[in-house]
């Protein structure tokens, strides 16, 4: 120990109070002692400051070392209190301990004082790390649990054979399955079967190379039986023992990939309407005249391929006489078709 103490003495002779001074100052133990006699001494002093020790002798005129013993556990419970008595029977120690009493103390061995002050602060302030420790802890999973519940991402953890050790509370909201529901269950018997071979394969991938990650997309099936699809990474933590599993993040992307799919769908449409019109079309740049697409049915009109009109601009099928105002004539019509002569390859 490397503080000064500050200890609270209860006892009403003053020469033993004197003594206790004299042995904790022979044993070079840094404290200050300060002496109360009655109940309202006590209480006062308990509220007034607070103590690493508390000594109390075990017959008082007025109340007894027990009593003291529930003020003082009611005030500070935490702090050690150790009994002194000139005469304490076995069965009195043993309540006093169950009471819960530190230690306790015959006034015909003080030589022992010094040594039970030292094992009762150090024990105490063991305590106090450990109850500091609990209480991160409990901060640290409520802190993990309101993550875990309102965020939009599921976290699961799976054993090496796919199992469910651990899905957060979110998976409720995504999947519709509760947490308890999906414990011990095997997190691929709800993948689309199409998609099936390539999770498999993603989880091996994770359990044979646990220095990656891996990642992929797949449809999961919800409660209530819709395809919803999840965009999935994962990594193999199964050497660490406070994971021991296979960490997965997934998030719902189904809203994103039915927009993508919507726009695959209409760029699909638009190149079915540009490429298989029976009239030449073509889109070209407003500036360079350059053309950046043609269909087939211009490549057939105008006998040149595909890769020679790219190479080309709108000038390059113009008559001579008319390239000069050519570009004028796209930008005042480019929203509008005009009426011209082309220039064929032959």
């Amino acid at each position: 120990m490397n503080k000064r103490l500050h200890i609270l003495h209860l006892e009403d002779e003053p020469d033993f109070a004197e003594l206790v001074r004299s042995m904790i100052e022979q044993d070079n133990l840094d404290a200050e002692v300060k002496q109360v006699k009655t109940r309202e001494e006590l209480e006062a002093a308990l509220d007034a400051e607070s103590f690493d020790v508390i000594l109390s002798d075990y017959h008082l005129p007025s109340f007894t070392g027990l009593d003291a013993l529930a003020i003082v556990k009611k005030k500070c419970p935490h702090t050690p209190f150790i009994l002194i008595s000139g005469t304490i029977g076995e069965q009195a120690a043993i309540e006093s301990l169950k009471a819960g009493a530190t230690d306790y103390l015959l006034k015909q061995q003080p030589e022992r004082l010094a040594s039970a002050i030292r094992r009762a602060v150090e024990e105490a302030e063991e305590r106090a790390k450990r109850r500091q420790a609990e209480t991160e802890l409990v901060r640290r999973e409520k802190y993990f649990r309101t993550l875990t519940e309102n965020s939009l991402d599921v976290l699961s953890i799976l054993s090496r054979e796919g199992n469910f050790l651990y899905a957060s509370p979110s998976i409720e909201h995504v999947l519709g399955y509760t947490p308890e529901e999906l414990r011990g269950q095997n997190a691929f018997a709800h993948v689309n079967p199409e998609d099936l071979p390539r999770a498999l394969e993603a989880l091996q991938s994770g359990i044979d190379h646990p220095e990656r990650t891996f990642k992929i997309q797949l449809r999961y099936q919800r409660k209530d039986g819709e395809w919803r699809q999840l965009e999935t990474v994962g990594q193999n933590r199964l050497q660490d023992p406070e994971m021991a599993g296979i960490v997965i993040n997934s998030r719902d992307v189904t809203d994103r990939w039915r927009a993508e799919e919507d726009v695959r769908s209409s760029e699909k449409q638009y190149r079915l309407l540009f490429q298989c019109n029976p009239n030449p079309m073509w889109v070209f740049d407003l500036e360079t005249l350059a053309f950046l697409e043609v269909n087939e049915a211009a490549t057939k009109h105008y006998g040149y391929s595909r890769e020679e009109f790219l190479a080309m601009t709108v000038a390059d099928i113009q008559p001579p006489e008319k390239n000069d105002a050519t570009k004028d004539v796209a930008l005042n019509t480019a929203d509008r078709s005009y009426a011209g002569r082309h220039r064929r390859k032959d």
